[in-house]
C-alpha cells in the first residue's frame, strides 16, 4: 500500500511541478522572501506576532490527519482481522507523523525570521525548543485524531477538534509571549482533554 500511494504521489508530484511551474513557483518564493526580509526590517513595536505566530502554529499542530491509506472493501473485510493489525496501525500513525513534517517545517522556517525580529532580547536557542515543542503537540494531536476516530458521533468529534483548536492556539500564543505560567495552565487543559480522548481507545 505505502510503495503504491507513493508511486501515485510521485507522478502527481510530477505533473504538478513541471519545468515552467517548478521556475516560477522558485522566482516567485526568491521574490517575496526579498520583500519579507526588507518588511522585517521595519516592522512596527506593537505587531501582533504572538497572535499570528499563535494562529499558524496552533492550526499546524491541529491539523494532523491519520493516513491508513486503507480503502472502501478494507472497512469490511478486515474487521475481523482488526484487533491483529496493532503493528500497522502503530506504522500508518508513524507515516501520517513524517509525511506531515513538511508543513511543520516550512511554517517554522517562515516563522523563524518574525520571532528573531520581534524578539531581539531572547537566544535563538528559545526558538529551537519551540520546534520541539511543537513536534510533540503534533505528536499528541495526532494520537488525539486517531483515537477520535472511533467516535461515531459528530457533534462529540467536533467539539473535541475545536477544544483542541483554542488550547493549541492558546499554548503557543502564551508560550510564545513569554506567559510560561499561562502556557503550563493551558498545556495541562490539552492533556486533560488528551486524557478524555484516550477514552475511547479500548
Amino acid at each position: 500500500r505505502v510503495n503504491a500511494h507513493l508511486k501515485d504521489m510521485s507522478l502527481y508530484l510530477r505533473y504538478i511541478f513541471n519545468g515552467h511551474i517548478a521556475f516560477a513557483m522558485l522566482f516567485f518564493i526568491a521574490a517575496l522572501a526579498y520583500y519579507y526580509q526588507q518588511w522585517l526590517s521595519t516592522i512596527p513595536a506593537n505587531f501582533p506576532t504572538a497572535w499570528i505566530m499563535g494562529i499558524a502554529i496552533g492550526t499546524v499542530v491541529s491539523y494532523s490527519p491519520v493516513r491508513t491509506l486503507l480503502k472502501e472493501p478494507d472497512l469490511v473485510f478486515l474487521i475481523p482481522a482488526e484487533h491483529q493489525m496493532g503493528a500497522y496501525f502503530r506504522n500508518a500513525l508513524i507515516y501520517s507523523f513524517i509525511i506531515q513534517l513538511y508543513i511543520v517545517a516550512i511554517v517554522m522556517a517562515a516563522l523563524g525570521p518574525l520571532y528573531m525580529a520581534t524578539y531581539e532580547h531572547r537566544e535563538g536557542s528559545t526558538f529551537l525548543w519551540m520546534v520541539l515543542v511543537v513536534l510533540i503537540f503534533k505528536i499528541w494531536n495526532l494520537i488525539a485524531n486517531w483515537w477520535m476516530l472511533k467516535v461515531r458521533e459528530k457533534n462529540l468529534r467536533l467539539i473535541d477538534q475545536i477544544a483542541r483548536i483554542l488550547l493549541n492556539i492558546a499554548v503557543f500564543y502564551f508560550l510564545i509571549n513569554g506567559e510560561m505560567l499561562l502556557a503550563g495552565i493551558t498545556t495541562i487543559l490539552f492533556i486533560i482533554i488528551f486524557l478524555f480522548d484516550l477514552s475511547f481507545n479500548p
